[in-house]
């Protein structure tokens, strides 16, 4: 997990925070139903500058804590500054961020049948599920992550 991310020496990784009051996650209960988000319009912006996946592990632990806070592909465009309130629009003459290419990235799997006798929220689910995809992941460093459903 310590991999460096290769070529450049760094990698931004952009994190949106609802406004007070709201939140970015779904809530499950115990008789299994689904409240929805209500993550609100408007977000606080930051970029985190990252230099390998054990940083991007730390942060996503980080995130994890935060039902306010969420990561997204797009970049903040220049006229954005950190800590911000923005929308989150992406088109248009009034988007507030762009495609950017980046190393990092998420793989949400859902609806993937554990293996019998496997857990799905155990280290064997993991290698299970990276094992399902494309042969271009399979050397791939990664970051192995449940969402708050896993194995409901």
């Amino acid at each position: 997990m310590n991999s460096n991310l290769t070529s450049n020496p760094s990698e931004f990784v952009t994190l949106l925070t609802c406004c007070e009051g709201y939140s970015a996650r779904k809530t499950f209960t115990a008789d299994q139903n689904v409240k929805p988000y209500h993550a609100g319009t408007l977000f606080t912006v930051r970029s985190i500058e990252l230099s390998d996946l054990s940083q991007f592990h730390s942060l996503l632990l980080e995130v994890e804590c935060d039902p306010a806070t969420f990561i997204v592909r797009g970049k903040p465009k220049a006229h954005v500054k950190d800590n911000q309130a923005v929308a989150r629009k992406s088109i248009g003459v009034n988007a507030n961020f762009e495609s950017v290419a980046r190393r990092l990235f998420c793989i949400d799997i859902d609806n993937l049948v554990a293996p019998d006798g496997v857990d799905p929220r155990s280290a064997a689910a993991i290698d299970y599920a990276i094992s399902q995809l494309p042969d271009e992941f399979q050397t791939s460093d990664v970051v192995a992550q449940f969402s708050n459903s896993a194995g409901t």
